[in-house]
């Protein structure tokens, strides 16, 4: 199934800017990489998301393309790169337990300046993380983006990923965005990082708020759920109450972001949205990988969240 809009908010503009890469395992790989699965969560609950990205000539990339064209994903903001090849995750298996190296010099590390026609629809939500940022052609790319785009909602998910990121690229997102999410262990990476410290984890969120001053502020806290401060108020949301199994927790993070940009765009109450996504993040845990693999699988959400009829 692929959605067929039926609503306003198909022919408004999310950019989502950043790195597509692999999961490469001994046997398989597997697409991913944060920025990739939220497009692909918001092209499936309706919207018409433009990804900003870059991807190599190798059989990786091709893999990309296709992806992108069986679920319905426009393609014309993914540049080609002929000396760098397509983001890759090497995974080796321990003992059975996977680890992970982020390789350098991938094809997003060289996201090109993009031109005034490819932007021509103002963005309302521009998604961006940390990752594409640990390159200066990358970082300059983005800048400029956010630059042409003042009146969107910047939505910064840092997804922060050991070695790549530094106190001067987390300082300058910060100071970009209007929504920020993280995890709780992020949250106290962070704080710690800008002298924000504090025994609560509460109060931790509102100094990064009132330093930064950010709009709406977003912690996921796994099996506990996930809470925010909009306006200067706390709200706590339970998880979701039927989950019952957790296959594995990759792209959760990704799904819940994507829910929550849904809700944006549909004017949705943000406390209702934000059990929305914890709700979505759960049913993701429920399934192997970030992202499913049949389109039916949203099919109860656009019944029950009204996005399709």
């Amino acid at each position: 199934m692929i959605f067929e809009p039926n609503n306003p908010t198909y022919n408004k503009r999310v950019t989502v800017f950043g790195e597509i890469l692999a999961d490469v395992y001994p046997e398989y790989s597997l697409l991913g990489g944060a920025p990739f699965n939220v497009a692909r969560h918001l092209h499936a609950f309706g919207l018409n998301p433009f990804l900003i990205s870059r991807i190599g000539t190798d059989s990786l990339a091709n893999d990309v393309l296709s992806e992108m064209e069986i679920r319905g994903l426009e393609t014309s903001g993914i540049q080609r790169d002929l000396r760098s090849p397509t983001g890759q995750v090497k995974v080796t298996l321990n003992n059975g337990i996977p680890e992970y190296e982020i390789l350098a010099h991938q094809a997003y590390d060289f996201i090109d300046y993009v031109p005034e026609e490819g932007t021509s629809k103002k963005s309302e939500i521009i998604y961006f993380g940390s990752l594409a940022q640990r390159c200066p052609q990358s970082s300059t790319a983005l800048d400029d983006l956010l630059a042409r785009n003042e009146s969107a909602k910047k939505f910064l998910d840092l997804n922060l990923r050991q070695p790549w990121y530094n106190e001067h690229t987390i300082n300058q997102s910060l100071q970009q965005a209007n929504i920020v999410k993280l995890n709780e262990e992020e949250l106290e990476e962070v704080c710690q990082m800008f002298g924000l410290q504090s025994a609560d984890l509460h109060l931790m969120g509102k100094n990064l708020v009132s330093h930064f001053k950010v709009e709406h502020l977003l912690i996921t806290s796994g099996e506990n759920g996930s809470w925010s401060i909009l306006n200067h108020e706390l709200q706590l949301t339970p998880p979701y109450k039927t989950l019952l199994s957790a296959r594995d927790t990759v792209g959760a993070g990704d799904a819940f972001s994507a829910v929550i940009i849904l809700g944006y765009m549909n004017h949705w109450d943000m406390q209702l949205t934000q059990a929305r996504a914890n709700q979505f993040a759960s049913a993701i845990c429920e399934i192997q990988g970030a992202v499913p693999e049949s389109l039916d699988f949203y099919k109860p959400y656009l019944f029950a969240w009204h996005l399709y009829s």
